[in-house]
């Protein structure tokens, strides 16, 4: 939040800035650089993860039961469009009201899927595969993204920005942990364990009922406030990117004016860079298959750059910061930032090890 401040005031603009800045600001001209792709491989898979799962949503309409690449040209265009065109204040308001049905149709399904769960299956569920599943887990931290945007919005006040952070994640981690809970209380483990091996949001949608509904408005709200938001992040991270590979991190209060209040803005490098970012991961939900796209998408997204930009990049900056300062050393910051390298290096073996002839376990992580 410190470094969202310090380049919002020095670039004499109230716009929200991104990593690129940020990035460039705390590690020079190649460590900013390395920061801006590792953020866009995170947006690229999260966009690849949310088309794929609205394309396999969008299938089962029947209106809507045209080809693969039209259901994910179209909705990924449509959506894009409006998050790089409409104000600010106007895409706060469409995500807004995307959250509140998004939390009505959780209350719902919550509601109506609590008598019928078995709860029995939380005791028998195979719980040696929770750490394999850590990086999906972990891939909810891409709502990260929003935060210098949220800085901005509260005028960098340092209480009420930590409060709105602090309610926001555990109202999201207790929304995960409920469904993670009621999906396996509801959904039959497969055959011979205990392990859930099938989707749950694909198997709920199958039931009848309230609990068929409600799970199919959760997934669609979800889909659509994910691609919003990471397009509207996509959209300020490429008016920010192409001012600091002009000026290297130089603030420029006319290119970041875009991003905050008006529509648009940025010109043609901006656009290119923002057309690209939307393209390619769309492409790759079109000829991946949804399952295979949506799962390998997350799990390799939480698996390294939400873990590298969340978990390794901010104590790193803040660590910097505090040098800079002349303040002292926090235990705290090189614990998350050795606790997240590790992480990334763990996944990191498990992968070569898995792509090694003769270790190879016949099946991706997420599977």
């Amino acid at each position: 939040m410190d470094a969202s401040a310090e380049r919002s005031r020095t670039s004499n603009s109230s716009a929200p800035v991104s990593f690129a800045s940020l990035g460039y600001d705390a590690f020079g001209e190649a460590g900013g650089r390395a920061v801006s792709l590792t953020f866009i491989i995170l947006m690229i898979t999260t966009m690849v993860s949310q088309v794929a799962k609205g394309d396999a949503l969008l299938a089962s309409v029947p209106m809507a039961s045209a080809f693969a690449a039209v259901r994910c040209g179209v909705l990924a265009a449509s959506v894009s469009t409006f998050a790089r065109l409409a104000s600010a204040n106007m895409v706060s308001l469409i995500n807004g009201g995307l959250t509140i049905g998004f939390i009505g149709a959780v209350s719902t399904l919550f509601a109506a899927g609590w008598p019928l769960a078995d709860w029995s299956r939380l005791a028998r569920a195979d719980w040696s595969l929770a750490f394999p599943a850590a990086p999906t887990l972990l891939q909810l931290h891409v709502y990260c993204e929003v935060v210098p945007v949220v800085c901005s919005c509260l005028s960098y006040a340092r209480a009420r920005v930590r409060r709105v952070i602090v309610v926001g994640s555990l109202a999201l981690l207790a929304i995960q942990l409920f469904w993670s809970s009621l999906g396996i209380a509801l959904v039959a483990p497969s055959l011979g364990g205990g392990a859930l091996r099938a989707d749950p949001v694909a198997s709920l949608m199958l039931a009848h009922g309230y609990v068929g509904a409600a799970t199919a408005a959760t997934a669609a709200t979800a889909v659509l406030t994910t691609i919003l938001g990471t397009a509207r992040a996509l959209h300020i991270f490429s008016l920010d990117a192409t001012r600091a590979s002009k000026t290297t991190g130089a603030p420029s209060s006319s290119a970041s004016a875009g991003a905050g209040g008006r529509a648009g803005g940025g010109g043609l490098p901006s656009l290119l860079l923002y057309a690209a970012t939307i393209a390619i991961p769309t492409t790759i939900a079109t000829t991946a298959g949804s399952t295979a796209a949506y799962f390998g998408a997350i799990d390799l997204a939480g698996a390294y750059p939400v873990a590298l930009l969340w978990g390794l990049v901010p104590p790193l900056m803040a660590m910097r910061r505090r040098r800079t300062m002349g303040a002292s050393r926090s235990p705290g910051l090189m614990a998350l930032a050795t606790l997240s390298a590790a992480f990334v290096a763990a996944n990191l073996a498990g992968d070569l090890a898995w792509l090694l002839p003769g270790l190879r376990g016949g099946r991706a992580r997420w599977q």
